[in-house]
């Protein structure tokens, strides 16, 4: 293995909030706009989306939103609670907001979740799973984190929504259907990448509810995206902010691409030695997300599904 260099070294860990951590799965009564959004971390810059003629026209209805956040939660509650925190919903159906975000308030690590962006049209219930999956990852994901504070990148979030949650919530479903609806070349790389009948039917579900997500975030900056095009834009340094839509599809995909298991209890580069920002953070999530060190880290079943370039910049490299 080659020597590396360091070219960021940040040090600041949060002191731990006391408390017992309990299962927790609430509602919040009332309207939950946006004004603390200095605080959380959003899905997508704020916008007006809710204000176009076909703003609610889409097909959820409330029991879908109430059953999508209620079967995820089963799940990762648990994860939750095993870093000694409290997984808090915020269930804001009446509330137009086209938007989603997460927030650490001591031991209570909350999503919250808006009607506005549920009734969206471009959203369909996996793409809002996928929505509820990138809040999760901000606060699972690990490394890149947000300079050195709790919550991981909103690229690295995407990313865990793909990989390693998207993966969980619907493994043991039937996703057959989704072989007959996929996009052609979502369906290549897919079939390219994973020889099992189910593996490539999980990986279309994905690749697809990405592009319901990467839609509407498309939709937000009056873009559009493609499985045919991809962001080809290179960082010179890790973007912590919501990237560019086809960056954010191409990231979904490379997700649902990658091979190796997620360690679900582990929050990558949280605890790790000299920092959140460290390369021994990087080193760590090597070996649960897959980057180009993870070949020679001998990380099983390591492929190329890497983050992208248009907002990752490894600092490790083989």
């Amino acid at each position: 293995m080659k020597s590396f260099t360091i070219t960021a070294l940040l040090v600041a860990m949060s002191a731990a909030t006391g408390g017992a951590a309990h299962a927790h799965s609430t509602a919040d009564g009332n309207k939950d706009h946006l004004s603390i959004s200095k605080y959380s971390e959003i899905i997508m810059p704020e916008n007006n989306l809710h204000l176009r003629h076909n703003a609610m026209s889409g097909d959820m209805t409330e029991d879908d939103f109430n059953r999508i956040i209620d079967e995820i939660n089963v799940i990762y509650e648990p994860i939750v609670n095993s870093h000694g925190a409290n997984l808090v919903w915020r269930r804001n159906w009446d509330d137009n907001t086209v938007n989603a975000y997460a927030l650490q308030q001591g031991n209570n690590w909350i999503v919250s979740m808006f009607g506005g962006l549920a009734r969206a049209p471009e959203v369909t219930e996996d793409g809002f799973a996928l929505v509820v999956c990138h809040e999760l990852g901000h606060h699972l994901g690990g490394f890149p984190f947000k300079g050195t504070r709790w919550a991981s990148s909103e690229g690295q979030s995407d990313y865990f929504a793909s990989h390693a949650c998207a993966k969980q919530i619907w493994a043991d479903e039937d996703n057959t259907p989704y072989r007959y609806t996929v996009n052609a070349t979502a369906k290549a790389k897919c079939d390219a990448t994973y020889g099992n009948f189910y593996d490539q039917n999980l990986c279309y579900r994905t690749a697809m509810a990405g592009y319901s997500l990467a839609s509407l975030l498309a939709a937000g900056r009056g873009q559009t995206v493609s499985f045919d095009d991809r962001d080809t834009s290179v960082v010179s340094q890790t973007y912590e902010a919501h990237p560019q839509p086809q960056c954010r599809l191409d990231t979904y995909v490379e997700g649902a691409l990658c091979k190796i298991d997620n360690d679900d209890y582990l929050i990558p580069g949280k605890d790790v030695t000299l920092g959140r920002q460290s390369i021994y953070a990087e080193l760590e999530a090597a070996r649960n997300h897959c980057a180009s060190i993870s070949h020679s880290l001998n990380v099983p079943n390591a492929n190329d599904a890497y983050r992208p370039k248009c907002w990752y910049k490894p600092r490790l490299v083989k």
